[in-house]
């Protein structure tokens, strides 16, 4: 979102820096189509001052001429003007389309890394899952072999113990009646 932002704020200033140059080149135009009727104007009524001493039909000639080119250099202006404007538009356009191409691409860069970390995260999870079934399922393995080797040790742990107390058992039986005997003799 960031790099989406810092485009947008560059095409904006891009926008701004081209719309600002259009508006200085119209400006100059302005400027040097204005000269140019000014001067053309002094020159024309230059002329018409010397030649209405000379002749009035020429004089007259000369204001249509000056008439004719004045509006010919406004035309012309008006023209480049217009020239000026169009340009200004297709550049605006073209930029704001670039603006907008470049955020999509971003966009569909940023949602492709998100389906990326989703997919790898949901698999490192799948494999810990999976690892911890493993190991849980062998822990019950040995803790199910250990109690049958306790429970075996402890049954012949008990079987001794019967067989130990039954031998003493017999032996102090056996004692009791030697002494029986003894005492008997």
């Amino acid at each position: 979102e960031g790099e989406v932002e810092a485009v947008r704020d560059k095409m904006s200033a891009d926008l701004k820096k081209s719309r600002d140059t259009l508006l200085d080149e119209l400006q100059s135009a302005r400027e040097i189509h204005r000269t140019e009727l000014e001067r053309l104007a002094e020159r024309g009524a230059n002329e018409m001052r010397d030649l209405r001493k000379q002749h009035s039909e020429e004089l007259s000639t000369l204001e249509g001429k000056a008439e004719e080119a004045r509006a010919v250099l406004q035309a012309d202006m008006e023209a480049a003007v217009g020239r000026l404007e169009g340009d200004k538009k297709e550049i605006t356009a073209r930029l704001e389309g670039q603006r907008d191409a470049e955020t999509a691409a971003l966009r569909a860069e940023a949602d492709k890394t998100r389906k990326e970390l989703t997919l790898a995260h949901e698999a490192t999870r799948a494999r810990l899952e999976s690892e911890a079934a493993s190991l849980k399922e062998r822990l019950e393995g040995e803790r199910d072999s250990i109690k049958a080797q306790l429970e075996g040790e402890l049954d012949a742990l008990r079987s001794s113990s019967q067989q130990a107390a039954q031998e003493a058992s017999a032996a102090l039986s056996s004692e009791v009646q030697r002494g029986a005997m003894e005492l008997e003799a």
